[in-house]
């Protein structure tokens, strides 16, 4: 992933990050109409795969996304929803630590 990446902190904020991974969605717009399709996969590939594996098995646990993903299970999204809502929180957090040269640390 750092591979295709580069250094996290080049981009101006975390949703950068996020577009260039292609994990945004697509929105449509026609007049007063919008629709939301699902993510633009305009980005590397290996990006998005390496987020969807590392969080596709529910017995791993990473602090505050394995949460995320199962409040939004809870809610009756379908499980791929919900990983592709913590890759995007993942992506955040990772710009996050890289651009303020600071270091994960569990709670």
């Amino acid at each position: 992933m750092w591979a295709e990446y580069g250094d996290l902190s080049r981009f101006a904020s975390g949703d950068a990050a996020v577009a260039y991974a292609g994990l945004e969605n697509v929105v449509y717009q026609s007049g007063a109409k919008r629709y939301d399709g699902g993510m633009s996969k305009a980005g590397p590939k290996l990006i998005r795969t390496t987020l969807y594996t590392s969080l596709l098995l529910p017995r791993k646990h990473v602090p505050g996304l394995t949460e995320h993903m199962q409040k939004l299970m809870r809610k009756g999204k379908h499980r791929r929803v919900a990983i592709h809502s913590a890759s995007k929180k993942l992506v955040r957090r990772l710009w996050g630590l890289e651009s303020s040269k600071t270091y994960f640390q569990a709670r």
